[in-house]
């Protein structure tokens, strides 16, 4: 039977030894910074509660700055700790994606649906629903595409049906980050495919993630004019 100091002994071996070295806690095995204790980081979906977050707690806070790592993705940091290295992580609003597959071929009633729910609506927006609505259905197989412009068959009229060209490269608004910003309008290329597939490719090469990253600065500083904001 093990007795009281047998196990005393095992829970003394088992407990993490450290050492204070210069007013920093060390391991005693491998003499590894023992971290300090941190709270878990609030994740919220808008930039409204993010400010609204930070001017109610920036009084309780260490000195802080606001990072913009990306265009749906803005966090409230601690200044870094020289002492222990790191930064401490308080809020993060994350924007949630609407779901709209670019490089993706829909079916035309489905790329309607998504004109109308995950795009800004624009003059551009509702040509392209008026040109996509009136294609034929039984000329799938009429798409004519020399490479740069593309014609399909579709209802001109009351009674009519002709060659419409498909128009290129179209600029559009599509919702991609936080709704308290203005959304970035860049180009895209609109292409058919027989049996009425279509599918929109992003041709801007993503400089829209940066007009959107400083639409987020511009609000940020007018509503936390005080805070460092990194974007």
């Amino acid at each position: 039977m093990i007795n009281k100091e047998t196990i005393e002994k095992i829970l003394s071996l088992a407990e993490i030894q450290t050492i204070d070295y210069d007013g920093l806690q060390y391991t005693k095995d491998d003499l590894s910074i023992v971290r300090k204790p941190s709270v878990d980081c609030l994740t919220v979906k808008t930039l409204k509660s993010f400010v609204d977050y930070t001017k109610n707690t920036i009084d309780t806070l260490p000195k802080i700055m606001i990072v913009i790592e990306s265009h749906k993705i803005v966090s409230l940091l601690s200044a870094f700790d020289e002492k222990y290295k790191q930064r401490e992580y308080f809020i993060q609003a994350k924007y949630d994606d609407i779901n709209f597959n670019y490089n993706h071929n829909y079916s035309s009633g489905d790329f309607i649906i998504k004109l109308q729910t995950c795009f800004i609506k624009t003059e551009t927006i509702s040509s392209l629903m008026k040109v996509v609505g009136n294609i034929k259905e039984e000329s799938s197989t009429q798409v004519k595409d020399d490479g740069v412009t593309q014609s399909v068959v579709a209802k001109t009229g009351i009674a009519r049906v002709e060659e419409v060209d498909l128009p290129n490269p179209v600029k559009l608004k599509p919702y991609r980050t936080f709704l308290e910003i203005d959304q970035p309008e860049s180009l895209f290329t609109l292409r058919m495919e027989s049996g009425h597939r279509i599918a929109l490719y992003e041709a801007d090469g993503g400089m829209w993630k940066m007009q959107a990253r400083e639409s987020i600065a511009k609000y940020l500083k007018k509503e936390l004019s005080d805070i460092q904001i990194i974007s």
